[in-house]
């Protein structure tokens, strides 16, 4: 009985660690294309209970959103979506009113993201 909870808890801990290699993966290819428009800027919102988020944008030179996109969820399913409404708009001006469609998650990893981009 020992022994097989010892290979089920082996057994799930690599399908997390390749899922979990998966979304890094999705990460990267997703941030390298990104990066190909324009300079980018990451923001995240750790979820201790709920969900977590990352959003990641090109920008341009003066800091108008090109392209934003996001990744959000509990589990290591989770993959890059595109994250419309922002784009043309300047990263350091957006305010609460520019957020409202979004989760409050999303809302967080954008206020982050400015707040990275405004330390540069």
């Amino acid at each position: 009985m020992i022994y097989q909870l010892i290979i089920l808890g082996a057994i799930a801990w690599i399908v997390q660690t390749a899922l979990g290699y998966l979304q890094i993966k999705d990460f990267n290819t997703h941030y390298s294309e990104l990066r190909k428009l324009g300079k980018v800027i990451v923001g995240k919102n750790k979820g201790k209970i709920s969900s977590g988020t990352v959003v990641a944008f090109a920008i341009d030179d003066s800091g108008r959103i090109i392209k934003g996109e996001y990744m959000e969820g509990i589990s290591v399913l989770a993959r890059m979506k595109l994250l419309e409404g922002l784009e043309d708009l300047a990263l350091n001006k957006i305010n609460d009113d520019d957020l409202n469609e979004y989760s409050k998650g999303i809302k967080k990893a954008v206020k982050n993201a400015i707040k990275n981009y405004k330390l540069k």
